[in-house]
């Protein structure tokens, strides 16, 4: 059995980051839980489905683009929903976020690969260091 079918799935697809044609990292998010599918790493422990991780009251999981060191990057966030503060998370990624909802049927259906070829959680997860 596939680690959280019931979360890992096209319609909780919200957006990638890398090249949609060469393995990209693939995020999901749902009413109250994200997590994301990693297909290329260097760290081979790192590829994988992320362990699903529920916002906690008060707050949502957003992702943003921001320049770091001259490169548009993605990164995590939470939203305090009472203040609209941002603040970041321990996670930024290698490249560029690119939002599901500008993305076609075809590039959504690539995206949506990720979910077959990769059914195993992470060896390893953030939380655990």
């Amino acid at each position: 059995m596939a680690y959280r079918a019931d979360f890992y799935i096209k319609y909780n697809i919200i957006g990638f980051t890398g090249s949609l044609h060469n393995k990209p990292t693939v995020y999901f998010k749902n009413a109250g839980e994200f997590g994301h599918i990693t297909q290329s790493h260097r760290a081979a422990y790192n590829v994988g489905r992320e362990e699903v991780e529920s916002e906690l009251d008060g707050f949502t999981f957003i992702i943003e683009n921001e320049i770091q060191d001259g490169e548009e990057v993605a990164v995590e966030k939470w939203l305090d929903t009472e203040t609209g503060q941002k603040i970041p998370s321990t996670h930024t990624s290698r490249g560029r976020f690119f939002g599901a909802r500008y993305l076609d049927m075809e590039a959504l259906a690539i995206l949506a690969q990720a979910i077959w070829r990769y059914p195993d959680k992470k060896a390893k997860t953030r939380r655990q260091g």
